[in-house]
């Protein structure tokens, strides 16, 4: 008798969770940003640049680990790139909250990120006038999307340019070493190290590379040797659909054969 009293104590007990699980909601506006995020409790790395003028960009390498659905840990190291020359480095760590903003976009935001010493970015105006702003004098703040983050700026985009938007790294950065060739406007490089045929995205340091090659080159079609820093990320193609890409971050030499 008394183990029948425990079992049907035990299955009344289990429906009653059962009963309150299912009538949970989800969570409602405000309090969960992505799913990614959600799901992902290792650390997240992004990397990019906001171009100021055609020699001039600001690198941002940022390291995310969410710690619950709205709160983490981040790191940035961030840089400017001027007549292809790297500036020094600023490093921040500290706290990032994550959550929608009323029209349901996720937002992350990495907290006492602004510089002390504002950044001037020249902007061309709807009206065709050019404009110098201060830039960097607020917290980092960013649209969250699948593969990439895209920079606010006193929440307004700060480019719209799918080369400034900041892509999730499906790699860790490594020296990438091989060659390099194009046929018409498409390029094709074969890595040494991972003995892949990579597809190169036109972020990072790609017109450089393709400067150097067509000085390098007698003839377009001509091969040439490339080691540089990098690391890969998940594209979109057309014709492929999704595909992993090389990034070149930073060109160490270039050479012809």
């Amino acid at each position: 008798m008394m183990m029948k009293l425990y079992l049907i104590r035990s299955f009344l007990v289990s429906l009653i969770c059962l009963a309150i699980n299912c009538s949970t909601k989800d969570p409602g506006e405000g309090e969960v940003a992505s799913d990614r995020f959600q799901t992902e409790r290792a650390t997240t790395s992004y990397e990019g640049q906001v171009i100021f003028d055609t020699s001039k960009y600001l690198h941002l390498d940022i390291r995310v680990s969410m710690t619950s659905e709205t709160e983490g840990k981040f790191r940035v190291t961030e840089f400017v790139i001027e007549d292809e020359k790297e500036g020094d480095e600023l490093t921040w760590e500290g706290f990032c909250r994550l959550y929608r903003n009323e029209s349901g976009q996720p937002m992350l935001v990495l907290e006492n990120t602004s510089r002390e010493q504002p950044l001037k970015r020249t902007t061309l105006t709807k009206a065709g006038t050019v404009r110098e702003s201060n830039f960097r004098n607020t917290d980092l703040v960013f649209y969250v999307f699948e593969d990439h983050l895209e920079l606010l700026d006193r929440e307004q985009i700060v480019c719209g340019n799918p080369e400034c938007f900041f892509y999730r790294r499906t790699s860790p950065q490594f020296t990438i070493e091989g060659y390099l060739m194009y046929r018409g406007d498409t390029s094709y490089f074969y890595e040494m190290n991972t003995k892949v045929q990579w597809p190169l995205t036109k972020l990072g340091s790609y017109y450089q590379a393709a400067r150097e090659h067509n000085t390098l080159a007698d003839k377009k079609n001509d091969t040439t040797y490339l080691k540089a820093t990098g690391y890969s990320i998940s594209t979109m193609t057309k014709s492929e659909g999704r595909r992993d890409a090389l990034v070149l971050r930073r060109i160490i030499q270039s050479s012809s054969l």
